[in-house]
Protein backbone atom coordinates (compact mmCIF):
# COMPACT_ATOMS: atom_id res chain seq x y z
CA UNK A 1 0.00 0.00 0.00
CA UNK A 2 1.40 3.15 -0.97
CA UNK A 3 2.21 6.40 1.65
CA UNK A 4 -0.81 8.54 0.52
CA UNK A 5 -3.37 6.00 1.36
CA UNK A 6 -1.89 4.68 4.57
CA UNK A 7 -1.89 8.34 5.50
CA UNK A 8 -5.77 8.42 4.42
CA UNK A 9 -6.45 5.48 6.68
CA UNK A 10 -4.80 7.06 9.87
CA UNK A 11 -6.96 10.50 9.16
CA UNK A 12 -10.39 8.50 8.96
CA UNK A 13 -9.09 5.99 12.45
CA UNK A 14 -8.28 9.85 13.56
CA UNK A 15 -11.76 11.16 13.03
CA UNK A 16 -13.72 7.86 14.02
CA UNK A 17 -12.27 8.04 17.59
CA UNK A 18 -12.81 11.85 17.79
CA UNK A 19 -16.92 11.22 16.84
CA UNK A 20 -17.19 8.44 19.45
CA UNK A 21 -16.25 10.89 22.45
CA UNK A 22 -12.23 10.32 22.10
CA UNK A 23 -10.10 8.03 24.01
CA UNK A 24 -8.28 8.85 26.94
CA UNK A 25 -7.71 5.82 29.12
CA UNK A 26 -6.94 6.89 31.69
CA UNK A 27 -8.24 5.38 35.54
CA UNK A 28 -10.64 7.34 36.95
CA UNK A 29 -10.65 9.32 40.16
CA UNK A 30 -13.13 8.67 43.18
CA UNK A 31 -14.18 11.59 42.57
CA UNK A 32 -15.27 11.14 39.23
CA UNK A 33 -18.93 10.43 38.37
CA UNK A 34 -19.21 6.54 37.71
CA UNK A 35 -21.50 6.81 34.79
CA UNK A 36 -19.89 8.62 31.55
CA UNK A 37 -22.63 8.65 28.50
CA UNK A 38 -22.00 9.49 24.84
CA UNK A 39 -25.37 9.38 22.12
CA UNK A 40 -24.56 6.39 21.45
CA UNK A 41 -23.67 4.16 24.75
CA UNK A 42 -23.09 3.87 28.36
CA UNK A 43 -19.91 2.88 30.25
CA UNK A 44 -19.78 2.20 34.14
CA UNK A 45 -16.66 2.88 35.09
CA UNK A 46 -15.75 1.10 38.80
CA UNK A 47 -15.20 3.32 41.57
CA UNK A 48 -13.09 2.17 44.66
CA UNK A 49 -14.75 1.49 47.84
CA UNK A 50 -15.02 4.56 50.84
CA UNK A 51 -14.22 3.66 54.21
CA UNK A 52 -17.76 3.78 54.80
CA UNK A 53 -19.01 1.05 52.75
CA UNK A 54 -16.17 -1.06 54.70
CA UNK A 55 -18.09 -3.75 57.37
CA UNK A 56 -18.60 -2.06 60.39
CA UNK A 57 -18.24 -3.40 64.72
CA UNK A 58 -21.85 -4.40 65.48
CA UNK A 59 -23.11 -5.01 69.19
CA UNK A 60 -25.18 -8.29 68.97
CA UNK A 61 -28.24 -8.68 72.36
CA UNK A 62 -28.52 -11.98 73.62
CA UNK A 63 -31.35 -11.91 76.25
CA UNK A 64 -32.85 -15.74 76.74
CA UNK A 65 -35.37 -14.49 78.68
CA UNK A 66 -38.20 -12.59 77.74
CA UNK A 67 -40.71 -12.91 80.48
CA UNK A 68 -41.49 -11.26 83.47
CA UNK A 69 -43.70 -12.00 86.20
CA UNK A 70 -44.15 -9.32 88.98
CA UNK A 71 -46.72 -11.74 90.67
CA UNK A 72 -48.57 -10.35 93.75
CA UNK A 73 -47.69 -6.32 93.90
CA UNK A 74 -48.81 -3.71 96.15
CA UNK A 75 -50.22 -0.35 94.03
CA UNK A 76 -48.80 2.52 93.64
CA UNK A 77 -45.53 0.95 94.85
CA UNK A 78 -42.59 0.63 92.88
CA UNK A 79 -42.04 -2.86 91.49
CA UNK A 80 -38.81 -4.16 90.46
CA UNK A 81 -37.72 -7.08 88.47
CA UNK A 82 -33.90 -7.93 86.74
CA UNK A 83 -33.10 -9.72 83.30
CA UNK A 84 -29.52 -10.94 82.64
CA UNK A 85 -28.40 -9.94 79.32
CA UNK A 86 -25.46 -10.17 77.37
CA UNK A 87 -23.77 -8.53 74.27
CA UNK A 88 -22.04 -10.33 71.86
CA UNK A 89 -21.15 -8.41 69.36
CA UNK A 90 -17.83 -6.07 68.89
CA UNK A 91 -19.14 -2.88 69.75
CA UNK A 92 -21.34 -1.21 72.85
CA UNK A 93 -24.57 -2.55 72.97
CA UNK A 94 -27.32 0.10 74.36
CA UNK A 95 -30.74 -0.51 75.22
CA UNK A 96 -33.30 2.51 76.01
CA UNK A 97 -37.31 2.53 77.44
CA UNK A 98 -39.92 3.46 74.33
CA UNK A 99 -41.88 4.93 77.17
CA UNK A 100 -45.71 3.86 75.73
CA UNK A 101 -46.56 2.73 79.11
CA UNK A 102 -46.51 5.27 81.78
CA UNK A 103 -46.68 3.01 85.04
CA UNK A 104 -43.17 1.44 83.79
CA UNK A 105 -39.63 2.31 83.71
CA UNK A 106 -36.67 0.81 82.50
CA UNK A 107 -32.57 1.14 83.47
CA UNK A 108 -29.70 -0.46 81.83
CA UNK A 109 -26.22 0.77 81.54
CA UNK A 110 -24.29 0.62 78.12
CA UNK A 111 -22.59 -2.93 77.82
CA UNK A 112 -19.18 -3.57 76.38
CA UNK A 113 -18.34 -5.92 73.78
CA UNK A 114 -18.48 -9.36 75.00
CA UNK A 115 -19.69 -8.44 78.46
CA UNK A 116 -23.01 -8.75 80.42
CA UNK A 117 -25.21 -6.72 82.05
CA UNK A 118 -28.52 -6.22 84.08
CA UNK A 119 -31.94 -4.87 82.92
CA UNK A 120 -34.25 -3.41 85.49
CA UNK A 121 -38.21 -3.32 84.47
CA UNK A 122 -40.17 -1.55 87.04
CA UNK A 123 -43.58 -1.10 87.41
CA UNK A 124 -45.53 1.30 89.54
CA UNK A 125 -49.63 0.00 89.32
CA UNK A 126 -51.45 3.21 89.15
CA UNK A 127 -54.98 1.17 89.84
CA UNK A 128 -56.40 -0.79 92.38
CA UNK A 129 -57.38 -4.39 91.25
CA UNK A 130 -54.91 -4.35 88.26
CA UNK A 131 -54.75 -7.58 86.44
CA UNK A 132 -51.41 -6.80 83.50
CA UNK A 133 -51.00 -9.09 81.08
CA UNK A 134 -49.08 -7.61 77.99
CA UNK A 135 -45.70 -6.43 76.48
CA UNK A 136 -42.93 -3.66 76.74
CA UNK A 137 -41.33 -2.32 74.24
CA UNK A 138 -37.54 -1.78 73.72
CA UNK A 139 -35.05 -0.07 71.67
CA UNK A 140 -31.47 -1.22 71.03
CA UNK A 141 -28.56 -0.45 68.67
CA UNK A 142 -28.40 -3.84 67.57
CA UNK A 143 -29.37 -3.91 64.02
CA UNK A 144 -30.88 -7.21 64.01
CA UNK A 145 -33.31 -7.00 67.49
CA UNK A 146 -33.92 -2.80 66.89
CA UNK A 147 -37.18 -3.33 69.23
CA UNK A 148 -37.15 -6.37 71.20
CA UNK A 149 -40.52 -6.75 73.75
CA UNK A 150 -41.04 -7.81 76.92
CA UNK A 151 -43.90 -10.29 78.01
CA UNK A 152 -45.18 -8.66 81.03
CA UNK A 153 -47.62 -10.13 83.75
CA UNK A 154 -48.76 -8.99 87.19
CA UNK A 155 -51.52 -8.20 89.27
CA UNK A 156 -52.02 -5.18 91.97
CA UNK A 157 -54.03 -6.18 94.85
CA UNK A 158 -53.68 -4.11 98.28
CA UNK A 159 -53.34 -5.23 101.33
CA UNK A 160 -55.21 -1.93 103.33
CA UNK A 161 -56.53 0.46 101.96
CA UNK A 162 -58.54 3.71 103.16
CA UNK A 163 -61.92 5.08 101.26
CA UNK A 164 -62.12 7.50 101.05
CA UNK A 165 -58.57 8.20 101.81
CA UNK A 166 -59.50 10.90 105.32
CA UNK A 167 -62.68 11.52 107.57
CA UNK A 168 -64.17 14.89 105.60
CA UNK A 169 -66.73 16.91 107.36
CA UNK A 170 -67.75 19.16 105.33
CA UNK A 171 -68.13 22.88 106.73
CA UNK A 172 -69.20 21.89 110.22
CA UNK A 173 -71.72 23.95 112.34
CA UNK A 174 -69.88 24.84 115.90
CA UNK A 175 -72.86 24.06 117.40
CA UNK A 176 -73.35 20.59 116.14
CA UNK A 177 -71.64 17.62 116.10
CA UNK A 178 -71.13 16.04 112.52
CA UNK A 179 -71.17 12.21 111.74
CA UNK A 180 -68.49 10.69 108.99
CA UNK A 181 -67.56 7.38 108.09
CA UNK A 182 -64.41 5.44 106.24
CA UNK A 183 -64.37 1.98 105.07
CA UNK A 184 -60.91 -0.16 105.51
CA UNK A 185 -60.82 -2.90 104.01
CA UNK A 186 -58.14 -5.44 101.87
CA UNK A 187 -57.66 -6.99 98.17
CA UNK A 188 -55.95 -9.46 100.01
CA UNK A 189 -56.46 -11.08 103.45
CA UNK A 190 -59.66 -13.04 104.19
CA UNK A 191 -60.07 -11.97 107.32
CA UNK A 192 -58.31 -8.68 109.86
CA UNK A 193 -59.21 -6.65 112.83
CA UNK A 194 -58.64 -3.09 113.38
CA UNK A 195 -57.74 -2.41 116.82
CA UNK A 196 -55.95 0.69 119.07
CA UNK A 197 -58.15 3.56 117.65
CA UNK A 198 -57.02 6.91 119.17
CA UNK A 199 -57.39 10.48 117.95
CA UNK A 200 -55.71 13.61 118.68
CA UNK A 201 -59.25 15.47 118.64
CA UNK A 202 -60.69 15.38 121.99
CA UNK A 203 -64.22 13.74 122.53
CA UNK A 204 -64.51 12.48 118.99
CA UNK A 205 -66.38 8.98 119.02
CA UNK A 206 -66.24 5.70 117.04
CA UNK A 207 -67.81 2.95 115.95
CA UNK A 208 -66.83 -0.13 114.26
CA UNK A 209 -68.41 -2.74 112.24
CA UNK A 210 -68.29 -4.96 109.55
CA UNK A 211 -68.52 -3.30 106.01
CA UNK A 212 -71.32 -4.69 103.54
CA UNK A 213 -71.59 -6.90 101.00
CA UNK A 214 -72.37 -4.43 98.78
CA UNK A 215 -69.41 -1.66 99.64
CA UNK A 216 -66.49 -4.77 99.53
CA UNK A 217 -67.92 -5.98 95.87
CA UNK A 218 -67.63 -2.44 95.18
CA UNK A 219 -63.76 -2.10 96.24
CA UNK A 220 -63.18 -5.98 94.59
CA UNK A 221 -62.18 -6.38 98.66
CA UNK A 222 -61.84 -9.74 100.18
CA UNK A 223 -62.99 -8.26 104.14
CA UNK A 224 -63.20 -4.85 105.00
CA UNK A 225 -64.48 -2.51 108.49
CA UNK A 226 -66.80 1.12 108.03
CA UNK A 227 -65.19 2.78 110.80
CA UNK A 228 -67.96 5.55 112.02
CA UNK A 229 -66.74 8.74 113.70
CA UNK A 230 -68.90 11.59 115.62
CA UNK A 231 -66.84 14.80 115.77
CA UNK A 232 -68.05 16.65 118.98
CA UNK A 233 -69.76 20.27 119.03
CA UNK A 234 -68.23 23.11 120.23
CA UNK A 235 -64.71 22.85 118.05
CA UNK A 236 -62.55 25.75 117.73
CA UNK A 237 -63.54 28.11 114.40
CA UNK A 238 -60.88 27.60 110.98
CA UNK A 239 -59.31 24.43 109.58
CA UNK A 240 -59.51 21.10 110.79
CA UNK A 241 -55.96 19.75 111.57
CA UNK A 242 -56.26 16.61 113.31
CA UNK A 243 -55.62 13.04 112.82
CA UNK A 244 -56.99 9.08 113.95
CA UNK A 245 -54.56 6.56 114.72
CA UNK A 246 -55.44 2.42 114.08
CA UNK A 247 -53.01 -0.71 113.48
CA UNK A 248 -54.41 -3.47 111.20
CA UNK A 249 -53.30 -7.19 112.29
CA UNK A 250 -53.78 -9.63 109.51
CA UNK A 251 -55.69 -12.98 110.40
CA UNK A 252 -54.18 -15.57 110.42
CA UNK A 253 -51.01 -13.56 110.43
CA UNK A 254 -49.67 -13.67 107.34
CA UNK A 255 -48.08 -10.57 107.40
CA UNK A 256 -46.61 -7.89 110.02
CA UNK A 257 -49.14 -5.37 112.24
CA UNK A 258 -49.76 -2.07 109.60
CA UNK A 259 -49.82 0.94 111.83
CA UNK A 260 -52.52 3.69 110.03
CA UNK A 261 -52.79 7.67 110.80
CA UNK A 262 -55.50 9.09 108.71
CA UNK A 263 -56.24 12.27 108.51
CA UNK A 264 -59.66 14.45 109.81
CA UNK A 265 -60.43 17.16 107.28
CA UNK A 266 -63.04 19.83 107.08
CA UNK A 267 -63.55 23.04 108.23
CA UNK A 268 -65.08 24.49 111.22
CA UNK A 269 -67.82 27.41 110.51
CA UNK A 270 -67.68 30.97 113.00
CA UNK A 271 -70.68 31.20 115.33
CA UNK A 272 -70.87 34.58 113.53
CA UNK A 273 -70.86 34.86 109.72
CA UNK A 274 -71.30 37.44 107.13
CA UNK A 275 -72.16 36.62 103.27
CA UNK A 276 -72.45 39.02 99.98
CA UNK A 277 -71.28 40.27 97.71
CA UNK A 278 -68.36 42.97 98.54
CA UNK A 279 -67.03 41.62 101.65
CA UNK A 280 -63.78 39.51 101.24
CA UNK A 281 -62.58 36.76 103.03
CA UNK A 282 -60.67 38.80 105.76
CA UNK A 283 -64.13 40.46 106.09
CA UNK A 284 -63.57 43.79 104.62
CA UNK A 285 -66.81 45.12 103.20
CA UNK A 286 -65.26 46.81 99.93
CA UNK A 287 -67.10 49.88 97.88
CA UNK A 288 -64.00 50.33 95.98
CA UNK A 289 -63.13 54.11 94.26
CA UNK A 290 -66.42 55.76 93.86
CA UNK A 291 -66.92 59.86 93.81
CA UNK A 292 -68.61 61.56 96.17
CA UNK A 293 -72.07 63.12 96.56
CA UNK A 294 -74.13 60.04 95.80
CA UNK A 295 -75.11 57.50 98.30
CA UNK A 296 -73.36 53.38 97.64
CA UNK A 297 -75.38 50.49 99.99
CA UNK A 298 -73.86 47.07 100.59
CA UNK A 299 -76.52 45.12 102.05
CA UNK A 300 -75.10 41.47 103.47
CA UNK A 301 -76.40 38.46 105.26
CA UNK A 302 -75.30 37.68 108.89
CA UNK A 303 -75.91 34.25 109.88
CA UNK A 304 -75.67 32.82 113.29
CA UNK A 305 -74.44 29.31 114.27
CA UNK A 306 -75.16 28.70 117.65
CA UNK A 307 -77.66 27.05 119.72
CA UNK A 308 -79.21 30.75 121.11
CA UNK A 309 -79.38 32.57 117.47
CA UNK A 310 -80.73 35.65 119.09
CA UNK A 311 -78.10 38.96 118.89
CA UNK A 312 -78.53 41.88 121.20
CA UNK A 313 -76.26 44.62 120.33
CA UNK A 314 -74.71 46.34 123.03
CA UNK A 315 -72.18 48.29 121.29
CA UNK A 316 -71.52 49.54 117.96
CA UNK A 317 -68.23 51.32 116.80
CA UNK A 318 -67.80 53.16 113.06
CA UNK A 319 -64.87 54.41 111.63
CA UNK A 320 -65.33 56.99 109.69
CA UNK A 321 -68.35 57.97 112.33
CA UNK A 322 -70.19 59.08 108.44
CA UNK A 323 -70.47 55.51 107.57
CA UNK A 324 -74.41 54.57 108.63
CA UNK A 325 -75.06 51.00 109.55
CA UNK A 326 -77.94 48.26 110.31
CA UNK A 327 -78.04 45.36 111.34
CA UNK A 328 -82.05 43.82 111.38
CA UNK A 329 -83.23 40.43 112.02
CA UNK A 330 -85.41 38.91 109.10
CA UNK A 331 -87.74 38.09 111.75
CA UNK A 332 -89.16 34.97 113.44
CA UNK A 333 -92.47 34.95 111.06
CA UNK A 334 -90.51 33.55 108.49
CA UNK A 335 -88.95 31.14 110.10
CA UNK A 336 -85.63 31.48 110.20
CA UNK A 337 -84.52 33.40 113.02
CA UNK A 338 -80.65 32.96 112.63
CA UNK A 339 -80.42 35.46 109.52
CA UNK A 340 -80.11 38.96 109.77
CA UNK A 341 -79.94 41.60 107.37
CA UNK A 342 -76.32 44.27 107.54
CA UNK A 343 -76.99 47.46 105.54
CA UNK A 344 -73.75 49.62 105.02
CA UNK A 345 -73.91 52.61 103.38
CA UNK A 346 -71.57 55.62 102.60
CA UNK A 347 -74.15 58.72 102.01
CA UNK A 348 -74.23 61.42 99.47
CA UNK A 349 -72.91 64.10 102.26
CA UNK A 350 -69.79 62.08 103.00
CA UNK A 351 -66.24 63.79 102.08
CA UNK A 352 -63.36 62.51 99.88
CA UNK A 353 -62.09 60.16 102.04
CA UNK A 354 -59.74 56.64 101.71
CA UNK A 355 -60.06 54.22 103.98
CA UNK A 356 -58.00 50.85 103.18
CA UNK A 357 -58.42 47.92 106.18
CA UNK A 358 -59.22 48.11 109.89
CA UNK A 359 -56.90 50.75 110.57
CA UNK A 360 -58.75 53.49 108.74
CA UNK A 361 -62.35 52.43 108.67
CA UNK A 362 -63.78 49.52 110.69
CA UNK A 363 -67.56 48.39 112.08
CA UNK A 364 -67.15 46.77 115.75
CA UNK A 365 -70.24 44.90 116.72
CA UNK A 366 -70.52 44.11 120.89
CA UNK A 367 -73.36 41.82 121.84
CA UNK A 368 -74.97 40.56 124.96
CA UNK A 369 -74.89 36.79 123.92
CA UNK A 370 -73.07 33.97 125.72
CA UNK A 371 -70.56 33.05 123.23
CA UNK A 372 -70.87 35.50 120.34
CA UNK A 373 -69.11 38.40 122.08
CA UNK A 374 -67.97 40.96 119.27
CA UNK A 375 -67.93 40.92 115.70
CA UNK A 376 -65.55 43.21 113.70
CA UNK A 377 -65.58 43.75 109.93
CA UNK A 378 -63.41 45.95 107.82
CA UNK A 379 -63.97 48.87 105.30
CA UNK A 380 -62.48 49.74 102.25
CA UNK A 381 -63.54 52.38 99.74
CA UNK A 382 -62.07 56.14 98.09
CA UNK A 383 -64.21 58.99 97.92
CA UNK A 384 -62.97 61.25 95.12
CA UNK A 385 -64.21 64.28 93.50
CA UNK A 386 -62.84 63.87 90.08
CA UNK A 387 -61.64 61.27 87.56
CA UNK A 388 -58.30 62.57 87.52
CA UNK A 389 -58.57 62.35 91.11
CA UNK A 390 -59.54 58.80 91.04
CA UNK A 391 -56.73 57.30 89.18
CA UNK A 392 -54.18 59.35 91.61
CA UNK A 393 -55.76 57.81 94.45
CA UNK A 394 -56.35 54.47 93.12
CA UNK A 395 -52.43 54.16 92.50
CA UNK A 396 -51.43 55.62 96.26
CA UNK A 397 -54.11 52.86 97.13
CA UNK A 398 -51.89 50.01 95.58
Amino acid sequence: MSKPASFSLLLVAVFIALSLGGCDQSAPRERDLIVTKNPTRTWKIPVPLSSDSLPRQLPKLELHDTAIDFGLVEPRTSNSQVLDIRNQGEAPLIIKFRGEHSDFSMECAPIPPGAGGKLTLSWTPLSFFENYHGTVRLRTNDPTQPTPTLAVTGKALYAVAVDPPALLTGRMRPNLSQQTEIVISSQRWDTFSVEGITSSMSGIDFKLIPASEDVLNSLHAKSGWSLKAVLPRGLAPGVIDQSINLRVNPNPTEAQPRSLEIPIQGQVLRRIAVYGEGVDSNVTISFGTVPVGREYIRRLVVKVHDDDPRLKLSDLKITPSFVNVRLIPYGRESGIDNLYQLEVSLPPTAPKTICWGEQLGSIHFEFDHPRIKELTLGLGFVLHKSTKQNLVLSNSVQ
